[in-house]
């Protein structure tokens, strides 16, 4: 246990000595990806989904879901380079968002193959989404690690939410957690539907 903090402790200087010269602010690249993952509420809504039902659900998907959306959002940000579009772009996130909610809150549980594959669909969604809607920038890999980056920042609050489930009453909480994402999901879809 002492082994882990050291770790932690370690891990948690390294952003500040790796950034000491190029802060990371919304006016970079990588800042500006950054935040617009972490803090536009339809992307972090379904990334800290796919955080909280990874850690609802339990070992290995914890850890495979992170892996999986990460990849598909790469595929998906690379798909229209090869002219290739995916219907429904627009509702498509908001409808993961709404499907994730609803899989917290009914506590779903299925395989990890199940799982692994709407993960890489909403990731797929995702990636084409903003990968490819980022525009041209000076650093181009620095837009897409930010971006990447921000989701995972979003996952990884999902996470901390979600292991609540293994606290006394935490399921409970997990569960109403879902259903108020769930109705936030609903309301970007009809936003998206809308328009």
């Amino acid at each position: 246990m002492r082994l882990f903090g050291l770790i932690c402790l370690a891990l948690a200087t390294l952003p500040q000595v790796a950034l000491a010269h190029a802060p990371l602010t919304p006016d970079t690249p990588m800042g500006g990806a950054f935040f617009h993952s972490a803090l536009t509420w339809d992307h972090a809504a379904m990334a800290a989904l796919m955080g909280m039902w990874a850690a609802f659900i339990g070992r290995p998907s914890i850890w495979v879901m992170p892996i999986v959306a990460m990849a598909a959002i790469l595929i998906g940000g690379a798909l229209p380079m090869v002219d290739v579009s995916l219907p429904g772009a627009d509702v498509a996130i908001p409808m993961a968002s709404v499907v994730f909610g609803l899989c917290v809150l009914f506590a779903v549980q299925p395989p990890i193959g199940v799982t692994s594959v709407m993960i890489c669909v909403g990731g797929l969604y995702l990636g084409q989404i903003h990968l490819t809607g980022m525009g041209p920038m000076d650093w181009p890999l620095m837009g897409v690690i930010g971006f990447l980056g921000g989701i995972l920042a979003a996952m990884a609050v999902g996470t901390a939410a979600g292991a609540l489930t293994y606290i006394g009453r935490g399921e409970f909480f997990v569960r109403l957690g879902g259903a108020g994402m769930t109705a936030l999901g609903v309301s970007f879809l009809a936003g998206a539907m809308m328009s």
